[in-house]
């Protein structure tokens, strides 16, 4: 959790001088002389610089992830799933999941289709989680929660409680099913 937590806070930001000073080498006393000195004064320069940033050559430079919409993936108007099965899921993780996951409570009166307009990545965690039974649906749905993964967290830095709660839902069911 803390390491998921600390992603999230150095997504986009360079690394600290403490940090990088942690990659210069460490030299033992009794070989420091005044060249080794200059050398290791270099190095803690070096690291102190700022990475580049390099941009891949498909990419122009101007390219900016927010330029481009974000759209949640929707498994229900993707065609994957319908909204009847969406429903009966989503009752099944209410019912029954509630053991393995009890940092998520759905409440039985909560609405599959409130829920897929208000936290779609909530939505996409449970129902990965509950298509167990369905291996062809249950790859599709994982590779998507990857995508959204990869596109929320990492290029947007996207947080809320919604992503915290999807992935920690995926995180356990990951542990649980191997």
């Amino acid at each position: 959790m803390e390491t998921l937590i600390d992603l999230l806070a150095a997504n986009g930001q360079n690394m600290g001088v403490a940090q990088k000073t942690d990659s210069v080498p460490h030299l033992p006393t009794s070989t420091l002389n005044e060249s080794s000195l200059r050398s290791a004064n270099h190095a803690l320069e070096d690291a102190q610089q700022p990475a580049p940033y390099i941009t891949p050559a498909e990419t122009p430079e101007s390219f900016d992830a927010d330029d481009i919409p974000f759209h949640p993936y929707d498994p229900v108007e993707a065609g994957v799933l319908t909204q009847d099965t969406a429903s009966a899921l989503l009752k099944e993780f209410g019912d029954s999941f509630i053991q393995s996951f009890p940092f998520v409570v759905v409440l039985s009166t909560t609405d599959a289709h409130a829920l897929r307009m208000n936290s779609p990545f909530l939505f996409l965690a449970i129902m990965t989680v509950t298509t167990y039974r369905t291996p062809a649906i249950l790859r599709c749905l994982h590779q998507e929660l990857k995508e959204q993964i990869a596109t929320r967290i990492v290029r947007r830095s996207h947080k809320s409680l919604e992503i915290l709660q999807g992935l920690l839902i995926y995180g356990s069911w990951s542990v649980l099913s191997n």
